[in-house]
């Protein structure tokens, strides 16, 4: 200490934080037992943590409340390609003008186009009759749908005809962007319906 004694450090006028002692003048001088100080310590440690804990989880639980209350909307226009609709040999059904249907159960898969919300008329552009785009320069990404009939399935009139599962791709890289639903979809046009987000990548 003599080679330090004229250059301590609380001889400075820096802020100097320092150990007094004050356990073992607690322990040996005050008979303070030391499982107690510990319990104690640790007792206050856990508390602090669980404040902590539930101030973090409070504040998520405030975070995901907000997002629920205002909730990010996408729309966009989809042109389904007839050309890549393609469904099982079983089992079929006849509809109301005797044409056979896609029955009950049977499987399909069908694919298309994005297009930005307002692009389509809804009279069935966005694809030509050989398949190609209509409007290539206004594509926005891919589409592709896949599922089973339900009900009647292709004779059903009004109602759930099928559940499938929906992919919107966007953009130019498979997969960078996408959006994943479930649910049934209606046989009548103009008709909503709500289905579940199921999945997704990118922001």
């Amino acid at each position: 200490m003599a080679k330090y004694r004229s250059n301590l450090p609380q001889l400075t006028s820096d802020k100097f934080l320092n150990d007094g002692g004050i356990e073992t003048t607690m322990i040996f001088h005050k008979d303070f037992s030391l499982f107690n100080s510990l319990f104690s310590v640790m007792t206050m440690a856990a508390l602090i943590l669980l404040g902590q804990g539930l101030a973090q989880a409070a504040q998520e639980k405030d975070a995901v409340s907000q997002a629920s209350h205002h909730p990010r909307v996408i729309e966009v226009d989809v042109s389904e390609n007839a050309k890549r609709f393609i469904f099982d040999e079983t089992p079929i059904t006849q509809d109301a003008t005797g044409n056979s249907v896609p029955g009950d159960g049977n499987e399909f898969k069908t694919e298309g186009y994005l297009y930005e919300h307002g692009t389509l008329t809804g009279n069935g552009d966005g694809v030509n009759g050989d398949g190609s785009l209509q409007y290539p320069e206004k594509v926005i990404g891919r589409w592709i749908c896949w599922g089973y009939h339900v009900g009647n399935g292709g004779a059903t009139k009004t109602g759930a005809w099928v559940i499938t599962h929906q992919l919107f791709d966007f953009g130019e890289r498979f997969g960078r962007r996408s959006i994943v639903t479930a649910g049934l979809e209606l046989v009548d046009l103009n008709a909503s319906i709500q289905r579940a987000i199921t999945g997704g990548t990118g922001q």
